[in-house]
């Protein structure tokens, strides 16, 4: 009697374990585009406005972040009014960036 409650149990906790609902998946990834509206540098956040009367969606970005430009210099293409395209993923309450790709913008030290 006792080994077979052992053995039922032992057979439902496999059961459970083999579930596609019992495995973690990782936040589902979003793409969106749109106009740098807000830069904070120091909080490491950018609020992009979409097309549209939609409102700014604030992302945050951190050491995993990659930022990608066709040619020059990305940080200095990053600023207010340039068009970017984004991943970004909802990790812990908040809005991560994934990928930032700038679309044109010169540095100041004259590269492209």
């Amino acid at each position: 009697m006792k080994l077979s409650l052992i053995r039922n149990a032992v057979v439902a906790g496999l059961c459970l374990a083999f579930t596609s609902s019992s495995w973690a998946l990782p936040p589902r990834q979003h793409s969106v585009s749109g106009v740098i509206a807000k830069l904070d540098w120091s909080r490491r956040e950018i609020t992009l406005k979409s097309a549209g009367d939609a409102p700014g969606m604030l992302l945050a970005w951190n050491d995993r972040t990659r930022f990608t430009k066709p040619a020059g210099c990305v940080q200095c293409s990053l600023a207010v009014g340039r068009q970017v395209g984004i991943y970004y993923r909802r990790e812990l309450g908040q809005n991560m960036l994934r990928e930032v790709s700038s679309k044109g913008g010169t540095c100041k030290q004259g590269q492209p």
